[in-house]
């Protein structure tokens, strides 16, 4: 579909057309044959590029990881009257409905702007103007239209090369051609330069930025450390898409000479890059697989082959090993190598133990190996601000005797930097109940008093008046949270783009019958619902919305409706790592217990799951 629209509209006239993430230029051509434009390859031009004028200029990229890619060379590319942006295999996840171009003189002369997706995976933008706009603008609103956060600016990011475009792809960061400047402007196009053994030539700034050299793909492995791998970009390779029913079994990851490929009987052969530079179409491709066992034997050992394994496990995908990980692998970490090398795929028959090592791997390699992990250590060497968010924990409550329980469940998050606002519903700070309770932790606690006759809604927003994090999380005092749910919730946040994240209650504690259910759910996509207990929002996004309603119950329900009215986003993460709690009354959601029994895939006596949610502290009877 997009090389067949590409084909019509360069019909007949002159037209550029750069491609990325292909083979090579010769992957654009379909089985009808035919002619193409000449056809500039950007994983292999020689920079800068020749600017010349055309009466169309067009980008093709073969996933949303390589889009991105090219976006960091917005700069270099040319502008024309007629433009477009296509992408070969794009997935549900990630396309964009419309795309909102920037606020600039260049697009008042916007003729039309055409939006498609192909019966597959194709996906194209198309852009007409009456004056000649930029290429680079319009694959840059692509970007950031499908899933762009807000991000730290500083230190700005320069790429020496189209090998460091791996490093920070994306709208924050831009190729810097050799020769450009001489390093005595006081405004230089970067901050800090990243190049690779592929560049020719550094940029001539000697003094005015930090440069930052890194190995290529084939680079040696000799003490190679996780701050030297190549990061995944997570805003492309991450867990959405997920999913706990697995058609196909396992397939085995071996190198055949060039790459390493994914097969199995009876499924179509996975191939990934040679520069290990994972993308979203690969992972989509591995989605159906119960799980991806490793040889590495097979391999001799890049950078790239450590570079792919680390994408594969950003991505959720569930790794395994015919063989134990080598030496040559250590940059991904001794954590991440365990998991791998200790995981038993004969368990993934049962979905819960699939998806809680597809959980535990995906959360190392987030941490350790994506883009923000890698850039936040930049950041730290260079003297700049930590980009840990400060997170504030809301509790609302109107039963002392549940406190001291409520309160251990937030202090036993590993995320640390937090604080934790109680706001006491018609009860006194002076209480023995809250007093032992603060005294249970050492991260900092601000009180809260609001009068008994306070709507539930008002009194959430004192809560949310005396916060001072970048985002609000809120618990609800009688469920129970594992220890990563905060660190979950925020790499959900990041990875995702969205406004609002949080789960639904997969997990319930049925306090009657001292058991616990499994509720089969879909995760790791957008939604519009997610529990109340679970819900992670910046304030800042809170405060737009007006805080929550003045209601007496259904606040959650309300907060989300209010957040999709303003066009905002909403994303469900794995459910694994938070039990709602089911007593026999006192629930403003009346369910008997027999109905969360007929829904249960899976039931437990009590309520210790593991490493999913351990629960020390007693709860209150």
């Amino acid at each position: 579909m997009v090389r067949g629209r590409l084909r019509e509209l360069m019909a007949g006239i002159e037209g550029t057309i750069f491609t990325i993430g292909f083979a090579g230029p010769e992957s654009l051509a379909d089985s009808a044959g035919g002619h193409f434009p000449p056809t500039i390859d950007l994983d292999r031009a020689e920079l800068p590029l020749a600017a010349s004028k055309r009466d169309a200029v067009a980008l093709v990229a073969r996933s949303v990881a390589d889009l991105r890619r090219a976006a960091t060379m917005r700069a270099l590319l040319p502008s024309s009257k007629r433009l477009f942006v296509g992408v070969t295999e794009m997935g549900v996840s990630h396309r964009p409905k419309t795309v909102h171009l920037p606020d600039a003189a260049e697009w008042d002369a916007l003729r039309s702007l055409h939006v498609q997706r192909g019966p597959g995976t194709g996906w194209f933008v198309e852009a007409a103007t009456d004056r000649a706009a930029p290429l680079g603008e319009l694959i840059a609103a692509v970007v950031a239209t499908a899933a762009e956060p807000t991000a730290p600016v500083a230190p700005l990011v320069g790429l020496a090369d189209p090998g460091a475009t791996q490093w920070s792809p994306g709208a924050h960061a831009v190729v810097v051609p050799p020769g450009t400047g001489d390093g005595t402007s006081p405004f230089p196009a970067s901050d800090l330069l990243v190049r690779t053994e592929t560049a020719t030539a550094a940029p001539e700034r000697e003094g005015a930025v930090a440069v930052i050299d890194r190995p290529g793909p084939d680079g040696p492995l000799e003490e190679l450390t996780a701050d030297e791998l190549p990061p995944v970009d997570e805003l492309a390779v991450n867990p959405i898409g997920f999913t706990n029913d697995a058609e196909a079994g396992t397939a085995v990851l071996r190198y055949d000479g060039a790459n390493w490929t994914a097969a199995a009987p009876d499924a179509a052969m996975v191939r990934l890059p040679s520069d290990g530079a994972v993308t979203d179409a690969d992972i989509t491709r591995l989605r159906p697989f119960a799980s991806v066992a490793i040889d590495w034997n097979s391999h001799p050992g890049s950078v790239a082959a450590v570079r792919a394994v680390a994408g594969l496990a950003a991505a959720g995908v569930p790794l395994t090993c015919r063989n134990p990980s080598p030496d040559w692998a250590g940059a991904l970490g001794t954590e991440l190598r365990d998991r791998i090398d200790g995981a038993d795929p004969e368990t993934f028959d049962d979905t819960v133990q699939r998806q809680l090592h597809s959980i535990a791997v995906r959360r190392i390699a987030l941490r350790d190996h994506s883009r923000y992990a890698r850039w936040s250590a930049l950041r730290a060497a260079n003297g700049l601000p930590a980009a840990t968010p400060a997170v504030t924990a809301l509790l609302c409550t109107r039963r002392p005797e549940f406190l001291e329980f409520a309160i251990g469940q937030i202090d036993g998050q590993r995320h640390r930097n937090l604080e934790i606002v109680l706001v006491l519903h018609g009860l006194s700070a002076d209480l023995p109940e809250v007093k032992r309770a603060i005294g249970r932790t050492d991260l900092p606690v601000a009180v809260v008093e609001v009068a008994g006759s306070t709507v539930f809604g008002d009194a959430l927003n004192a809560g949310v008046r005396a916060a001072g994090g970048d985002f609000i999380a809120k618990f609800d005092d009688d469920d129970w949270y594992g220890p990563h749910h905060l660190d979950d919730l925020l790499s959900a946040s990041r990875y995702s783009g969205a406004d609002l994240v949080g789960n639904l209650a997969e997990l319930v504690h049925l306090e009657p019958l001292r058991t616990t259910v499994y509720r089969f759910g879909v995760n790791e996509r957008r939604s519009r619902h997610v529990s109340g207990g679970t819900m992670l929002i910046r304030r800042g996004t809170i405060a737009d919305l007006g805080g929550f309603r003045p209601l007496p119950s259904a606040i959650d329900v309300a907060l989300l409706q209010s957040l999709l009215a303003a066009r905002g986003r909403i994303y469900r993460m794995h459910g694994l790592g938070y039990v709602l709690s089911r007593r026999a009354e006192g629930h403003t959601w009346a369910q008997p217990p027999g109905e969360f029994l007929a829904q249960a895939k899976r039931q437990w006596p009590g309520v210790n799951l593991g490493e999913a949610v351990s629960t020390d502290a007693p709860f209150p009877s």
